[in-house]
């Protein structure tokens, strides 16, 4: 994979400097997950989230549950009829763009 040459921005304008992964969650460093998602690139985060039930319905018994969206190229071809961009991947990353879950499906379960 070509390296990313695109500078991201954070919430916190002064920067945190190097973080790693606990950090990024403590300081919510939205440029920590902009550049992992990049790294990982949309199918191989769609497979990993889909690991995790997310995209999927929770199995309880409510009437009106939604199952939610993980998004993946094919998915974009299939009901959109484009292409993914990788502007996509990278806000997808944070939660943003196309991906649906519910609360329930956030709550943190063992992968399959």
């Amino acid at each position: 994979m070509a390296p990313n040459p695109h500078k991201y921005r954070n919430w916190n304008h002064s920067g945190d400097g190097w973080v790693d992964m606990d950090a990024a969650i403590m300081r919510s460093n939205d440029t920590y997950f902009y550049d992992l998602a990049h790294k990982l690139s949309i199918d191989r985060l769609h497979d990993y989230m889909a690991m995790f039930g997310l995209g999927e319905k929770v199995s309880l018994d409510m009437f009106e549950e939604s199952p939610g969206l993980m998004p993946s190229q094919a998915w974009k071809r299939a009901t959109r009829r484009q292409p993914w961009f990788p502007g996509e991947t990278v806000i997808l990353g944070i939660g943003q763009g196309y991906m649906q879950v519910s609360p329930l499906q956030l709550w943190p379960k063992p992968p399959r």
